[in-house]
């Protein structure tokens, strides 16, 4: 059991949210205190009803942010006891962490090695969502797609939505080791999203494409064919990459 004063001391250290998605906030300044060393292994988490209060956030996300590191096995849940860091999980994902900030500095070249990168994990998670996604993953999805639809000529909107949508595709996977991975590059997806979808959103064949495109991902899913999941993941990473590639300026990932 953490002392009490440890834990007074962790609680301050955390700000109210300021981003749209409350959950995602919560898990990034969870794993940015592991990462930075304000959470052992073996440190107990505050109570839910703590950070809700001290993070400005409702006991939902919490929860939600919770589920999402238990489920990474990043925590581990005593029931009647509280959340503690997951001993045998920690080192690995700080190792892993520190490996992506050599990724700070992102040019048009290295994101052109992450999208190879990413190719290999969206095209495993599309084949496993395929066969785990339940009713709930896919209404998820649908509806993130239906924003896309509609968001078309509004870049907040429509970059959120793609963004929400590839996170509930990657849990529907049901895959700890994609989700882990997916969690980890988080800051680098938002920055190829960040130069990107200036250019997309303001041309209406280019956001209507990549509408499309994941528009064709979610109907393999719901149609339970996973190579027309896999080649519609394909089409989409090709559009990706044909949009990184107009967007950049003289090389340099802003």
């Amino acid at each position: 059991m953490v002392k009490e004063a440890r834990n007074e001391a962790l609680i301050v250290e955390w700000k109210p949210y300021k981003r749209i998605r409350q959950y995602e906030y919560v898990l990034d300044k969870i794993k940015e205190m592991m990462v930075s060393g304000s959470l052992k292994p073996g440190d107990r988490l505050p109570s839910e009803r703590e950070l809700s209060s001290k993070l400005e956030v409702g006991r939902a996300s919490i929860k939600e942010a919770l589920r999402i590191l238990e489920i990474l096995g990043l925590i581990e849940v005593k029931h009647g006891d509280g959340s503690y860091i997951n001993k045998g999980r920690f080192h690995f994902f700080e190792s892993f962490a520190n490996s992506m900030g050599l990724l700070s500095e992102l040019t048009a070249e290295t994101m052109g090695d992450f999208l190879d990168f990413r190719r290999i994990w969206e095209i495993k998670c599309a084949s496993l969502v395929v066969k785990n996604a339940t009713d709930e993953d896919i209404k998820m999805m649908d509806i993130e797609i239906q924003r896309m639809k509609n968001g078309q000529h509004n870049e907040t909107e429509f970059k959120a939505a793609d963004i929400n949508f590839h996170n509930f595709m990657c849990m529907a996977s049901k895959d700890k080791s994609i989700m882990l991975v997916v969690q980890g590059l988080r800051n680098i997806l938002i920055t190829f999203f960040n130069n990107v979808y200036p250019l997309v959103c303001s041309d209406a064949k280019l956001s209507h494409t990549a509408y499309v495109a994941h528009y064709n991902i979610i109907q393999a899913i719901k149609h339970h064919d996973e190579n027309e999941a896999v080649k519609a993941i394909e089409e989409h990473l090709l559009v990706a990459r044909h949009n990184l590639l107009l967007s950049c300026n003289g090389g340099k990932i802003k």
